[in-house]
């Protein structure tokens, strides 16, 4: 259980916060790791820097996973790096700007889809394309898709649309490659000054999480072995949400 000496692993959204911590955590378990960035040259760099202290089986790149070409390129350049096929892709790209809903309009709804749900479809495809053995995904969900808050709605939409994603792709992929959804609770990271962290009324009542309790989440749900664990949503959220 939890071998994943070197097996490949690419993290989209791996140069900061969560994916950072998911990318160090399968580094320290002896997996080919290959993070993806969504524009930040410097974060990519830094992400580096720091995992390559680790293990020489690190790379990454900047890539628009929302574009097709964007992503046959990080699927060739893992290719190129380790002269095989990625057996997990972690889906973790989001894009969460806040805005009152009768402002918002459809360029900006749809920039919000395009950037957290299609670029997990494009990868997806081309994960189901190359992968030769059994395989898996996790997609990193949002904890605002089942306890919504104000001014995202049409974040909300997208991580709604994350959940059912996932159930298409484990239904497409059974018996072979599993799928399943990561919902991260409120974890200190750090944001961007127009993403800030959504708003709970009751958020006084629990302590915010931090980042290696999603790392170890996903660690557990996307291992190789339990093949039959699939289709599912997993709260990771200190009990703020309890389905």
């Amino acid at each position: 259980m939890n071998n994943f000496k070197d097996i490949g692993v690419i993290v989209v959204g791996g140069t900061r916060n969560i994916g950072l911590a998911i990318a160090e955590t399968y580094i320290n378990l002896g997996a080919k790791v290959f993070i993806v960035g969504g524009y930040s040259e410097d974060n990519l760099n830094k992400a580096l820097s720091k995992l390559k202290v680790l293990s020489n089986n690190i790379e990454g790149c900047i890539a628009d996973m929302s574009d097709e070409k964007n992503v046959q390129m990080v699927f060739k350049s893992f290719e190129q790096k380790y002269k095989s096929n990625p057996q997990i892709l972690i889906n973790g790209q989001g894009f969460r700007p806040h805005k009152k809903f009768l402002e918002i309009n459809s360029e900006e709804f749809n920039e919000v889809m395009k950037r957290n749900v299609l670029g997990m479809f494009l990868a997806s495809q081309e994960f189901f394309r190359r992968c030769d053995s059994t395989g898996s995904i996790v997609n990193l969900g949002g904890l605002s898709a089942h306890k919504p808050a104000k001014d995202r709605a049409h974040v909300i939409t997208s991580k709604a649309a994350i959940i059912g994603l996932t159930k298409a792709l484990a239904e497409e992929g059974r018996n072979k490659i599993k799928v399943n959804c990561i919902v991260p609770g409120v974890i200190e990271t750090e944001r961007s000054i127009d993403q800030p962290q959504a708003s709970f009324t009751d958020e006084h009542n629990f302590i915010k999480g931090d980042t290696s309790a999603i790392s170890q989440a996903v660690i557990s749900i996307s291992d190789l072995s339990n093949i039959y664990l699939t289709g599912q949503t997993l709260h990771v959220n200190g009990g703020r949400w309890m389905p």
